[in-house]
């Protein structure tokens, strides 16, 4: 194992990477795994880490994915070593870091608590959270986390061979704090939100589509339902005072 003096902030995670070195952090979302094709087929799934600097998405592909999947547990602080530290993949740039971190078969991962280690200093998972009407001017693919009421849902539906719901979120804002949540395939199918529901998103990406903004759920994004952090009381106070006064 690693030298406890070779720990790195995940700040200053850059390529080429010393192996030698390794990080303690958090891990704040873990994806299922899922398939994919394109000039390869296989299977993956992305955990989303975090420490005192920043935060980072480290990807487990193929066979490793049964050695990690059951190991990492999500909000579980984790040693992680020998691993490989790339240049971000475009369609998974959701976080301001430039790197992905990459599983190997030497990669090492040790919960905390068995090296004794402090754990109180590495902080939970943070939510860049946008105004819808900041959402309506966002160029298309730039990567959102949001936070509104549900409106209306829709029926499940299939489109081009995927099975995809649509759900209105809403804000403050009755004309700009309207926008199309799209939910595919297992988001989809097992979402059990109702109207009036605060729904926070992490991870998801804007799509244009017909000249028009909506927010895409993709397989590696995060959905909490009535969180509890300050953005969803507030809403939920705003939603009851409506209900007042009307």
């Amino acid at each position: 194992m690693s030298s406890l003096n070779k720990r790195k902030l995940i700040c200053d995670l850059s390529h080429p990477w010393d192996s030698t070195s390794f990080i303690i952090a958090r891990v704040v979302h873990k994806t299922e795994i899922t398939s994919y094709e394109n000039e390869t087929s296989g299977n993956i799934f992305l955990i989303y880490l975090r420490d005192e600097s920043g935060e980072i998405i480290a990807t487990v592909h193929n066979e490793l994915c049964n050695t990690f999947f059951k190991q990492i547990e999500t909000d579980q602080v984790c040693f992680f070593a020998d691993f490989e530290v790339n240049w971000a993949t475009k369609k998974y740039v959701l976080m301001p870091h430039s790197f992905n971190i990459n599983f190997t078969q030497s990669t090492k991962v040790l919960p905390i608590g068995s090296l004794n280690q402090n754990i109180t200093a590495i902080p939970g998972i943070r939510y860049n959270l946008q105004p819808i009407e900041v959402i309506h001017k966002m160029c298309d693919g730039e990567p959102v986390d949001t936070i509104g009421i549900c409106g209306k849902v829709d029926e499940l539906a299939k489109r081009g061979g995927y099975y995809i719901r649509e759900i209105e979120l809403m804000d403050y804002d009755d004309y700009d704090g309207v926008i199309t949540l799209n939910l595919w395939n297992d988001a989809a199918i097992n979402f059990d939100g109702k109207e009036d529901d605060i729904i926070l998103v992490k991870g998801a990406r804007v799509r244009e589509h017909n000249l028009k903004n909506k927010i895409n759920f993709d397989w590696f994004s995060k959905m909490e339902i009535n969180p509890n952090i300050k953005e969803a009381k507030s809403l939920r106070e705003w939603l009851e005072n409506l209900f007042i006064s009307n």
